[in-house]
C-alpha cells in the first residue's frame, strides 16, 4: 500500500517551498521528493539554511549570514540577533548592485 496520490502531491510540493526558503533550489528538491517524498522533507530540514545569493540577496539587499551562524541579520548590525556573536556592520548608504573599476590612461592629452 502506497501513499495516496493527493497526500504525495502535496508533500513534494511543501519541500520544494521548505527548500526554496532555506536557500536551497526549490525545482531540484521538487523532482528529489517526487521519489522520496517523506525523506526529501526530512533530509531538507535537517540541513543548515544556505546564504542567498544571486536574485534573492537583490530582493533583500539589506540582509547577510552572520559569519558565526549564518544565519540572516541585517547588514548594519554589530551583533547578531541569533547567536550573539560580534559581527562587523556594513555601510549600505551609496551601494548598488553592480560593482566596476575602470581606470582611464591620463597620460595622453588628446590635442585639440
Amino acid at each position: 500500500m502506497g501513499i495516496p496520490l493527493p497526500f504525495w502531491l502535496i508533500i513534494t510540493a511543501v519541500t520544494a517551498y521548505v527548500a526554496s526558503t532555506r536557500g536551497r533550489s526549490g525545482p531540484r528538491w521538487f523532482a528529489i521528493s517526487l521519489f522520496l517524498p517523506c525523506v526529501a522533507l526530512v533530509a531538507e530540514l535537517l540541513m543548515p539554511r544556505l546564504a542567498k545569493t544571486g536574485v534573492d540577496a537583490l530582493v533583500h539587499p539589506d540582509l547577510r549570514p552572520c559569519p558565526a551562524c549564518n544565519q540572516s541579520i541585517q547588514a548594519a548590525a554589530s551583533r547578531c540577533k541569533h547567536c550573539g556573536a560580534q559581527v562587523e556592520p556594513i555601510a549600505l548608504r551609496g551601494r548598488s548592485g553592480w560593482v566596476a573599476r575602470m581606470t582611464a590612461d591620463t597620460t595622453q592629452i588628446p590635442e585639440v
